[in-house]
């Protein structure tokens, strides 16, 4: 009867292990999706800052009316602006 109740302890701390171990495992994986989810993020915000600064930079410019299109090289952050002009 004892070596019955050894048997079913050491079954049920095994099953114990195993279960905590997949839920760290899941745990993990969300962890590091998380943290994939977090860069992706941080690298558009930040090449939407650059964007927009160009944007501005490009508004405060003084443009030719000539060419119809033209692109300028903003040096602050490398991002090429450029301007289309439309027929009116």
């Amino acid at each position: 009867m004892n070596r019955e109740k050894g048997v079913s302890s050491l079954a049920l701390v095994l099953m114990l292990l195993i279960l905590g171990s997949l839920l760290l495992q899941g745990m993990s994986q969300q962890d590091r999706s998380f943290a994939s989810r977090v860069s992706m993020e941080s690298q558009s915000l930040r090449r939407q800052a650059i964007v927009q600064s160009a944007l501005e930079w490009g508004k405060m410019h003084s443009w030719q009316t000539q060419p119809a299109v033209q692109c300028l090289l903003y040096a602050a952050t490398g991002a090429r602006v450029c301007l289309r002009l439309l027929a009116e």
